[in-house]
């Protein structure tokens, strides 16, 4: 069978609870909040208990999955990010998972930030080469 092979990396970000700053890594729900461990498991003296070097609290809510693809400067694009098109600036939208397409979206928005639901459409390399965008910001900073 002749398939497509997904190779790309997966990887998450979230705000920390402390600083509101962007920690990246691999994110695991506690009883009650939420971690993001930056870096691998490190294996001290033999063990096989791994303990992590890095790690933050971060705000559930702004917890958003690497897209596996990059804006014009190169810059990873996640959930919750804020494209502008580089050629038609009043075209504005945010990346979000559609668990019912099984695809990232990109969800048009006018300028008072009201969703138009209708005017979406999966993101891929091939849509970002043919039509250039950037990521301005994310709908988690205010």
């Amino acid at each position: 069978m002749g398939g497509m092979i997904m190779n790309r990396e997966v990887k998450f970000r979230g705000k920390s609870t402390t600083n509101k700053e962007w920690k990246y890594g691999i994110p695991i729900a506690l009883d009650d909040s939420t971690i993001i461990v930056e870096d691998e498991g490190v294996f001290n003296d033999g063990s096989a208990s791994p303990f992590f070097s890095k790690w933050d609290f971060v705000i559930s809510e702004t917890i958003g999955q690497f897209t596996g693809l990059h804006d014009k400067n190169r810059k990873e694009i996640y959930e919750g990010d804020i494209l502008r098109s580089v050629k038609f600036h009043d075209i504005v939208g945010y990346i979000m998972y559609d668990k019912k397409e099984g695809a990232f979206m990109f969800i048009n928005i006018d300028e008072l930030m009201n969703t138009e639901l209708v005017n979406r459409c999966h993101i891929t390399e091939r849509w970002l080469n043919e039509f250039p965008k950037e990521v301005i910001g994310n709908v988690y900073d205010k």
